[in-house]
């Protein structure tokens, strides 16, 4: 320990390039492991994660194929009905196709529009692990127009006041009752929920509509089953399949030419395995994870090439050194041990210096990551273990090869001041440096293709123009309902030169399927477009450029 505290104290400049080098590429490695394994530990928080599955669909006919993570209304109380010796419980979400739904205060005239807002069945808290800080988990979804808030939202509209019991206005016309406070729904979980409703509120909603949710054909609600046993899942997926024509086929109004199979998704499958049509939120790739543990990999594998190749370049000022304990009967595991300890406390300091950059560099990194990624040493019972057993892993991998190579120095050709490496050794660290080289020249390529793939996509010309159109969210509410009046007001601003409206938003989800075949013409009767329903004025304020024809004219109703 004193020689190799001697020895970086006495070559100072090459201490700290050895021990920087190290330590950046350990603390780089340490962010990108941080990263994944936060993507790696969606939805397991809840307590049965292992027995949660998702119930999703494929529909498919000669002319098209629609996986869908939505189902039917039907399908889990079907479901609870048909397996009860599978299925312990289920529950369905629905957020009525919407992604905003606007809540007012309407003591305190305020109105917030909300994004993660469910419609869902009293048995959410018996599948999933929500904590309610105020209310009873087995009564605040059970009747009509109940309403679960998380704390935050709570502040939000009602201040200091106790908002248990208070109403909220969904969309400013049903009033709700606040019937449970929530903790704040973790993050790392592939639905985002700040409020949830009685599934039962429905039938207020659609009260004009009392059939609204018999339709098999219809499928806007994701459907979660909680399994009696892990190990059943192979069991409901089979048992699934007589469904399929049981309902699904003999439902009125079924095409003739659709078939329609049904699968099952593990919770904590979802978010990194599953990207079907109609997901509650956009997921990440698997394959993302794989691709930044190879880049941590490559960093920490030039990293050790680095320290190699410089502790084998220094091996002229060391061989005496070799000579010297040779001559003086060190053996040469001996000397091979004191290389690999002096390998060994390099990687340890850099890796405390690691620790360090990764606690300083974190706040950029959760800004360019979009994430609140911690690190602390006493977060896990396997931190501390983990980092020294890496630390003898990098000591061990980078100091082997100059460890052997100083060790297997001749005595006598030492003393005699010939430095013997060999055409092999020589050959070797060629080598490394060419496989270090390749590595950067790797990592830099991908870099610049990532650049340019995401330049692309801001740049790309999407056929209409997005830089000067403001979209406001409106569908079911007071603007939808009263659009031309809307209209009419907003033209009255000088600084609006016109306005329209679309049924979707362009680019943001698949577009609606119709058959569009000329008039006459029984060809082509099966095949599909994707259409998008529009007002006036979509082409002049959308910036469209017509091929052919006109803009759609109040004065041609066809």
């Amino acid at each position: 320990m004193k020689i190799a505290l001697r020895n970086l104290l006495k070559n100072k400049v090459y201490s700290l390039i050895n021990i920087l080098g190290l330590a950046i590429g350990l603390a780089t490695s340490l962010l990108i492991v941080l990263y994944v394994l936060n993507e790696w530990s969606y939805d397991r928080f809840n307590e049965h994660a292992d027995q949660i599955y998702r119930v999703v669909q494929t529909m498919e006919s000669e002319s098209r194929t629609e996986e869908q993570a939505s189902t039917p209304f039907l399908l889990a109380p079907t479901i609870d009905a048909e397996f009860p010796n599978l299925v312990a419980s289920s529950v369905r979400f629905f957020d009525m196709q919407e992604p905003n739904h606007t809540f007012l205060n309407r003591e305190k005239k305020i109105s917030f529009r909300e994004e993660n807002f469910y419609f869902i069945d009293s048995t959410f808290f018996k599948i999933f692990s929500g904590t309610l800080i105020r209310g009873n988990p087995a009564e605040a979804l059970k009747n009509p127009l109940s309403l679960v808030i998380t704390a935050e939202l709570a502040r939000k509209f009602f201040g200091d006041e106790d908002p248990m019991g208070q109403s909220l206005s969904y969309k400013g016309i049903l009033p709700m009752t606040v019937t449970g406070i929530m903790k704040p729904w973790p993050k790392q979980s592939h639905m985002g929920i700040e409020a949830l409703a009685s599934f039962t509120s429905l039938n207020e909603i659609y009260k004009n509509s009392p059939n609204y949710d018999e339709s098999w054909l219809w499928n806007p609600v994701w459907t979660y089953v909680l399994l009696k046993s892990p190990d059943q899942a192979d069991a409901l997926r089979t048992q699934l399949s007589t469904l399929e024509d049981k309902y699904y086929r003999a439902a009125p109004g079924w095409p003739s030419d659709e078939s329609i199979k049904m699968d099952l998704q593990k919770l904590t499958d979802i978010y990194l395995t599953s990207h079907l049509d109609q997901e509650m939120r956009p997921n990440s790739s698997i394959m993302y994870l794989y691709i930044l543990l190879i880049v941590a990999a490559f960093v920490l594998v030039i990293a050790c090439i680095n320290f190699m190749n410089l502790s084998t370049a220094r091996s002229l000022e060391r061989s005496r050194e070799v000579g010297m304990r040779k001559v003086f009967g060190g053996y040469k595991r001996q000397l091979f041990y004191q290389f690999v300890g002096e390998s060994v406390l390099v990687a340890f300091l850099a890796i405390i210096i690691g620790v360090m950059l990764v606690w300083l560099a974190l706040p950029f990194f959760n800004d360019l990551t979009n994430k609140e990624l911690v690190f602390s040493l006493t977060q896990s019972i396997y931190t501390i273990p983990a980092l020294l057993i890496l630390t003898v892993l990098v000591g061990i991998f980078s100091g082997l090869y100059p460890a052997l190579f100083l060790s297997s120095f001749s005595p006598i050709e030492v003393l005699k001041g010939n430095t013997v490496g060999g055409k092999r050794g020589n050959l070797f660290r060629k080598a490394l440096v060419t496989f270090q080289f390749t590595l950067s020249v790797i990592l830099i390529i991908g870099t610049a293709v990532i650049y340019l793939q995401l330049d692309f996509i801001q740049t790309k010309n999407l056929g209409f123009d997005k830089d000067h159109v403001l979209i406001l969210p409106t569908k079911q509410n007071l603007i939808a309902w009263e659009f031309e009046t809307f209209k009419e007001k907003a033209l009255k601003n000088a600084q609006v030169k016109s306005v329209t409206g679309t049924g979707k938003i362009p680019g943001s989800e698949t577009q609606a399927y119709y058959r569009y075949v000329p008039a006459g013409n029984g060809e082509n009767q099966d095949e599909l477009n994707q259409a998008l329903h529009v007002t006036y004025d979509a082409i002049e304020t959308l910036g469209l450029k017509v091929l052919a024809g006109r803009s759609f004219s109040k004065e041609y109703s066809t």
